[in-house]
């Protein structure tokens, strides 16, 4: 039983560690870390940047990436700037402002673009889509940016969770048809 929270989080990091190795070694490009939880619990962000320290040295050739999601990452975008990772996403859905925050600041890193709502059946367009895009991929200096929903899609109705899969399709067409990256 753990009763310091730094304690079970850099025992958790570790064995993490050795997946993210592993997962490397086994040829993966892109490794995915979910926190949702440092929103909710900003204070926490120095043990977030000592844990992810370890995965960060074994992900090999691999880009690491950390995602948050169902809260607004606005408040401590510049200190998610500052972690171990190559690509940070965000749920823009919780975030109305985080689009004119990286356009103010711009991102060194890689972006995950969640501006497609995961939890929700109503249905984006892609001109809604493309008009966040538009703000912000001018600042993100990573020649790399992935569109995604706001989080996984485990929580719509199949038939709407495929509709929304298009829908990321076809934003990304019409931003590539106007030149945009």
């Amino acid at each position: 039983m753990y009763r310091e929270l730094p304690t079970l989080v850099m025992d958790l990091s570790a064995a993490l560690a050795q997946e993210v190795s592993a997962l490397a070694a086994a040829g993966a490009e892109v490794i995915q870390v979910e926190e949702p939880a440092i929103l909710k619990h900003p204070h926490d962000l120095p043990l977030l940047h000592k844990a992810l320290t370890p995965l960060s040295e074994a992900r090999g050739s691999a880009r690491l990436a950390l995602y948050t999601y169902f809260g607004d990452a606005t408040p401590i975008y510049e200190g998610l700037q500052k972690l171990p990772v190559q690509i940070l996403g965000f749920d823009f859905t919780y975030a109305p402002k985080l689009p004119e925050k990286i356009a103010a600041l711009g991102s060194e890193k890689g972006l995950g673009l969640g501006v497609i709502d995961g939890r929700n059946t109503r249905m984006e367009t892609p001109e809604d889509v493309v008009r966040i895009l538009d703000h912000v991929l001018p600042h993100v200096r990573e020649e790399v940016v992935y569109l995604n929903p706001s989080c996984g899609l485990e929580y719509l109705p199949r038939d709407k969770a495929v509709a929304k899969l298009k829908l990321m399709r076809e934003s990304k067409d019409m931003l590539v048809q106007r030149g945009k990256r």
